[in-house]
């Protein structure tokens, strides 16, 4: 994963409307719009809940996710983009490690000067 981290202080993002950043009011938007379907739904087009639920939820779901959720400190749709970037670009990964150290049997004998029923 890249995580950028910026020195210009310009570049962080700034509170746009009422305290809220830009993907804060279209998450708060979109769960207003969903209200206002469903309160349309009931008092004027009377259409059956099983038919406006599930098109609620599809409509407003991958917006909420994209505007509203961190996922370790990035927006949901940058990390979502950049997980699928792992996943589906080829590449060798190689797990690299250093210095694996083999312990033997005798590295793990008691020395004689120590008894277990020592007190300190």
């Amino acid at each position: 994963m890249e995580i950028k981290v910026y020195t210009d202080g310009s570049k962080i993002k700034n509170k746009v409307i009422a305290g809220l950043t830009v993907r804060q009011a279209i998450g708060f938007g979109a769960i207003i719009l969903m209200l206002v379907i469903f309160l349309l739904n009931d008092f004027v087009v009377h259409l059956p809940d099983t038919v406006v639920q599930p098109l609620l939820v599809f409509i407003t779901m991958p917006v909420l996710f994209a505007s509203l959720f961190k996922i370790k400190g990035m927006p949901a749709d940058h990390w979502f983009r950049l997980r699928m970037k792992f996943y589906f670009t080829i590449k060798k990964r190689v797990y690299q490690t250093e210095r694996i150290k083999l312990y033997k049997r005798f590295e793990f004998k008691q020395d004689k000067k120590i008894k277990e029923t020592d007190s300190l």
